[in-house]
């Protein structure tokens, strides 16, 4: 397999070469190549290396595309990039003995884009739910909380769009206290008095015990 797919004409994506395989294949012959059973690529972004280990190792290929990326790139109108992630798509998904997705919609077209019938399942997103004893807000002010990723662009720029935009038009004594890694995409935010960062934090659960509201980073 031989694939230069190169980088992606998009913000950031990169898909992962496959001519890494061998140099994978070195790292990892320490830890005992003959136990390995299967190779997983999380998205399309890994997938033409995956598969290249995966033909090495003589080994199932899975992947986890979460979601049907060319569709998504082709309701917007980005037909380059659209371009690229279906070939990425019908190289690699054939060849995969399973392909995982997050929705139904997913489901339905990869299944159909790719031939793969049976071999695309639905694992959707799910988090435990533990039983705990909610509380009123314990605030004094109006406290509203952000938690996200903050490594992640889109959700620097939603955090600096919000504090930009949202919070001068809120009353004063409205705080927003924020909870996620170092914001090096939002550095200039750390000087409004009234952004609260917290960082990371081992248990999330406080924060939004007490948010009087929760702005989702989406």
């Amino acid at each position: 397999l031989d694939l230069s797919v190169g980088a992606v004409a998009t913000e950031n994506p990169v898909v992962a070469p496959a001519r890494l395989a061998e140099s994978v294949l070195r790292l990892l012959d320490p830890l005992g190549l003959d136990t390995v059973a299967g190779v997983l690529a999380c998205r399309l972004t890994t997938a033409p290396l995956a598969l290249a280990v995966a033909e090495l190792l003589q080994v199932p290929l899975l992947v986890d595309a979460d979601d049907a990326d060319t569709a998504f790139f082709e309701d917007r109108g980005e037909w380059k990039v659209a371009a690229v992630w279906a070939d990425v798509g019908q190289a690699c998904l054939p060849r995969a003995a399973l392909v995982t997705v997050a929705s139904e919609p997913a489901r339905v077209d990869l299944a159909a884009r790719h031939g793969l019938g049976s071999r695309v399942v639905v694992v959707p997103n799910a988090v435990h739910v533990p039983e705990l004893d909610w509380r009123p807000p314990v605030s004094t002010g109006r406290r509203l909380l952000y938690v996200a990723n903050l490594s992640y662009a889109p959700n620097a720029d939603g955090l600096a769009w919000f504090v930009a935009h949202v919070l001068p038009e809120l009353p004063a004594d409205v705080t927003l206290h924020v909870v996620g890694g170092d914001p090096g995409h939002v550095p200039d935010i750390r000087e409004d008095a009234r952004v609260v960062w917290r960082g990371r934090v081992p248990d999330v659960t406080p924060f939004y015990v007490a948010a009087d509201a929760v702005v989702a980073p989406i």
